[in-house]
Formats: structure tokens, sequence, C-alpha cells
């Protein structure tokens, strides 16, 4: 194959964390900016979704909004395994749309996946 240049397409990584907690520990935005931080600074994440048996705190919530993680707490967590809602990753199938035609993965500001490079 001398001449040729074959490209690979990227598939998407994908950052997923789960926290067992009980009704009355919800998940704070330290968890998620431990999480957030690791996911896509060290991992290169394009994506990432954090699961809880509980809920996430208002800060938590605002803050995964902010870097683009999904959030699934309990309660969505039961409407998916009983078959009412849709996958979590779902939420998740966007990040390839976002991607540039030439094949590069978008760029990253803060976490959040957002334009070309």
């Amino acid at each position: 194959m001398s001449g040729r240049t074959v490209r690979r397409r990227r598939v998407p990584r994908t950052g997923s964390g789960c926290k067992r907690y009980g009704e009355g520990n919800r998940v704070g935005s330290q968890d998620l900016q431990r999480f957030g931080g690791t996911c896509f600074a060290v991992h290169e994440a394009d994506a990432a979704i954090v699961v809880t048996t509980s809920s996430f705190t208002a800060p938590a919530t605002e803050y995964a909004a902010a870097c683009d993680i999904v959030c699934v707490d309990g309660d969505d967590l039961a409407a998916w395994t009983e078959s009412l809602t849709p996958p979590p990753w779902d939420a998740l199938i966007r990040i390839p749309e976002a991607w540039c035609a030439a094949g590069r993965p978008p760029r990253r500001r803060s976490g959040a996946v957002r334009g070309c490079r």
C-alpha cells in the first residue's frame, strides 16, 4: 500500500461513573468535579455519564450541565429498568454528530464538547 494513506475513523470514548448511595446521601458537585477532571483530562473522553442509585444535588446538576456530563439518578434508572424510558446512553448519541466532516473529534473547552478544531 505504498503511497496510500488509510484513515481510521475515531470512535468516541465515553467515561462512566457509578455511585451506589442510599436515599439520603446525594451525589455532590465535588464528586462530579473529580469524575469530570479524570474522565476528560486523564482519559480524554468525548462524553461522560454518571449513574447513581440516589440523586444529585442542585450544584452537581449545574456543574454537569456546564460540562456536558449526563446524570442518571435512581428514578431515571428505575424507569429505564422497567422499560419506561430509553436507555441513558441515548443522551450521548448527539456527540458523534458534533464531529467535523474531516473526521476530527470536537475541541474541548472546560471539559465540555464544543465545536471543531
